[in-house]
């Protein structure tokens, strides 16, 4: 599903990336206006139904992510509680842990049963 208000959304989204990008835009500077508020807020945004409205702001957190280190466990915190709560949300918490553990012959580590045990 398509915004209609699309223009006007892309404008602002333009120029936060824009501000992201900005090479003249230092630590400090970014820190004023880059909280974890507004990352947080941006990853709740990500739940839109455009996909040109995703794509803005996958690109807007990956530029965060790789030019502001002091952000980077904040963002990677965020990105595994939504997919833990996309899977939930997709009912795949209901799988449990005996049901996945299935024939032992299907060429998945231990420690690959252990870390989706450890999610569920």
């Amino acid at each position: 599903m398509l915004e209609e208000s699309w223009p006007h959304i892309q404008l602002v989204y333009e120029i936060l990336l824009r501000l992201v990008i900005c090479p003249q835009l230092g630590v400090k500077a970014a820190k004023e206006f880059l909280t974890t508020k507004l990352i947080r807020n941006l990853f709740e945004l990500m739940k839109s139904p455009d996909p040109r409205e995703r794509d803005y702001l996958k690109t807007i957190i990956h530029r965060i992510y790789s030019k502001y280190m002091i952000y980077r466990s904040y963002i990677r915190k965020l990105m595994s509680y939504h997919l833990l709560e996309s899977i939930h949300e997709s009912s795949l918490s209901e799988l449990s842990v005996s049901d996945i553990n299935g024939p032992s012959g299907l060429g998945y580590s231990s420690n690959s049963w252990y870390g989706i045990s450890e999610i569920l």
